[in-house]
């Protein structure tokens, strides 16, 4: 049997996202406290990946499938899951 893929989810007008954008090496000092926050942004997930994150209004048209689920999130925060490995 085959595996359906779910349909394309996109997240509209979030209140913010948190990114965590940046360079390629781990924040130290006070660069831990930059978490690339995005306001009004938009977040496109496909076959459970998300393909796009930014600003709602920077969002291609063209790059929204045509069976997208779509919902709005105003004044919401979305986070990455964070993961705090920390062990005894």
């Amino acid at each position: 049997s085959t595996t359906q893929a779910p349909p394309a989810l996109l997240l509209r007008h979030v209140g913010q996202v948190a990114t965590l954008a940046g360079g390629a090496t781990p924040r130290v000092g006070a660069a831990q406290s930059e978490l690339g926050m995005v306001s009004d942004a938009a977040i496109l997930i496909e076959d459970g990946h998300v393909t796009w994150v930014g600003p709602d209004a920077a969002l291609p048209a063209q790059r929204v499938p045509t069976d997208v689920r779509e919902h709005t999130l105003r004044g919401h925060l979305v986070t990455p899951g964070f993961v705090d490995a920390h062990t005894h």
